[in-house]
């Protein structure tokens, strides 16, 4: 049998609009606005010294 021992989480400390980040990303407006709308994101959290 598996089991977990345990779960941990990590959230980065900078949360930018979805717009900023799929302007990076080279998304399109119609992109941006289907990851708003459909997947309900609005922000995104990451930290710049990471990959």
């Amino acid at each position: 049998m598996t089991a977990l021992e345990a779960v941990a989480v990590h959230l980065p400390p900078l949360a930018e609009p979805i717009e900023l980040v799929g302007e990076r990303l080279g998304l399109t407006d119609r992109q941006i606005k289907l990851f708003r709308r459909f997947h309900g994101l609005e922000r995104v959290r990451w930290t710049p010294t990471e990959t």
